[in-house]
């Protein structure tokens, strides 16, 4: 599904232990401790470690792995959370920060080929001395065989795929599912121990490392630099020294002991960051020419959450056109078609 909406619901998992004993409150101390041991224990919220008995680490991956493959539906629920605080050059004083919250809910049937999204973006930009500034946009899209619809705005926009459907949707190309077990498979995993997700035993996995970590680095610090600049004939230049240097990665995996499949993903990232324009692209020419004086964008820091919650799968998976798409598709000049290679 990332496909439809590169995108990315957020799971804040803040505990509050409650307010402190005093001193002169030993006769509840114990008491309460018990109830509150008993309570977690009861709800199921207690982690436990790894256990000596069941499966091990390469048994889990294999699993996983052969169960995302014979997946047939699935619901997604994304999110991301990025907040971006920017410094202007030559100063420590934050002058502005942004945050961008992503929800999204995404139904797929991989078997007909079919899979729809809704989903909202929230911007909030504050500077010190000003009052906020809000923007909120929703976005649906449907995706069937090798057509995905776009609804952004109220007005529905068309992608045709020049691909074959079977080489869009084959051996679970679209499946996230499918992409995150392949991650875990491929990727160094440590078993953190147990966990009840949704009311089921789960094994909690950690991610160490995996192939793409510091392309994916690099990858979000460019993007977020690219859209701060907000002019394509600008090209911004990335320090990896610095990435490299600040940058702190956690990626967690929740697998269902039942059917191997994952329950929740989360991965945070943060880093430091320094963008400077360094070349500018000729708009007749195409071609890049270095600038006299390159152009600091000041110090910035970056802290990305991104949490996915996968429920319903292999349950039936019924994905209709609503009304407005079925018109504007009987109306080729209602609805705008553009290639997709």
């Amino acid at each position: 599904m990332r496909e439809l909406i590169s995108s990315e619901r957020l799971l804040w998992k803040a505990q509050d232990m409650g307010p402190h004993l005093l001193p002169g409150d030993n006769m509840v101390k114990k008491p309460l401790l018990l109830i509150v041991l008993l309570v977690l224990a009861i709800s199921g919220c207690m982690k436990k470690g790894p256990s000596g008995k069941g499966l091990s680490v390469e048994e889990i991956k294999t699993l996983s792995f052969s169960s995302a493959d014979n997946l047939s539906t699935y619901i997604l629920r994304h999110s991301i959370d990025q907040t971006l605080k920017s410094n202007a050059p030559a100063s420590n004083e934050t002058k502005a920060n942004f945050t961008t919250i992503l929800e999204s809910v995404a139904s797929v049937n991989l078997t007909s080929y079919q899979a729809m999204e809704n989903g909202s973006i929230k911007n909030l930009l504050e500077i010190p001395g000003t009052a906020g500034n809000t923007s909120l946009s929703q976005i649906t899209v449907y995706q069937v065989g090798n057509l995905t619809y776009v609804k952004e705005n109220g007005k529905w926009i068309g992608l045709r795929d020049t691909r074959p459907t079977e080489a869009i949707w084959g051996r679970g190309n679209i499946s996230q599912v499918k992409a995150l077990a392949k991650k875990i498979n491929q990727s160094r995993v440590e078993l953190v121990g147990s966990e009840e997700i949704g009311g089921e035993d789960a094994y909690e996995l950690k991610i160490l490392s995996a192939r793409d970590d510091y392309n994916n680095l690099y990858d979000t610090a460019y993007s977020i630099a690219a859209k701060l600049i907000n002019n394509p004939l600008f090209v911004p230049s990335i320090n990896t020294t610095e990435l490299n240097k600040t940058n702190h990665m956690e990626k967690l995996v929740w697998i269902s002991k039942e059917t191997y499949l994952p329950l929740e993903y989360y991965s945070s990232m943060s880093f430091k960051m320094t963008p400077v324009i360094e070349e500018a692209r000729d708009a007749a020419t195409g071609r890049m020419t270095r600038l006299n004086q390159s152009v600091r964008l000041g110090e910035m820091s970056v802290d990305l959450v991104t949490t996915d919650l996968y429920q319903d799968f292999n349950k039936p998976v019924e994905i209709k056109l609503p009304e407005d798409l079925k018109t504007a598709t009987a109306n080729p000049s209602q609805l705008h078609f553009a290639l997709k290679a």
